[in-house]
């Protein structure tokens, strides 16, 4: 829980615990009327007075926010094996994305994206080809690389490989057209 989320908490406590505390004086008559009275007439038309109001309902629907937040997926995979249960995070799987699509030449720019699926995963690759590489051979080629490599490195099967040409990066070098 961040720094923040802790004071906030802290606050809506105490904000809770003294509106508590005066609906149980007042039901116990330990203030007179005339003492509520006096602090109504107090508050009635005072800014301060208005700025604790937004402060507390600000506060309350943070809290019901929070109440109704749901909760993000955990980025890691889970496999059995007869000796036990390994677990992939999805940062390692998109390190080997980049490890196996750098293999490729004239691929480049690569940023990688996990899926999960039931049992397997997608990925997703956005890049660039560098000029003079021809664009349906060299995203065949990745794709290829990407889920041989993932296969056999994690053991998680790799349903597809989805390929996002962005950009076609000049070459300062020549080539043939591969």
């Amino acid at each position: 829980m961040l720094v923040r989320e802790r004071f906030l908490h802290i606050l809506l406590a105490v904000i809770l615990l003294t509106a508590a505390s005066l609906l149980f004086a007042l039901s116990f008559s330990i203030y007179s009327p005339h003492e509520v009275e006096t602090v109504i007439k107090t508050i009635y038309g005072n800014w301060q007075g208005a700025a604790a109001g937004i402060i507390i309902v600000v506060f309350g629907l943070w809290v019901l926010s929070k109440t109704f937040k749901t909760k993000e997926s955990p980025r890691i995979i889970y496999r059995s094996t007869p000796q036990g249960q390994y677990i992939v995070s999805f940062s390692a799987l998109e390190s080997m994305v980049i490890k196996a699509a750098k293999k490729v030449e004239g691929f480049i720019d690569l940023q990688p994206g996990i899926i999960p699926q039931e049992n397997k995963i997608k990925v997703l690759i956005k890049g660039s080809i560098a000029e003079g590489y021809q664009i349906p051979a060299k995203c065949e080629e990745v794709q290829e690389t990407v889920k041989e490599y993932l296969e056999e490195m994690s053991g998680i099967t790799v349903e597809e490989v989805k390929v996002f040409i962005e950009n076609v990066a000049p070459d300062n070098t020549s080539r043939p057209v591969k």
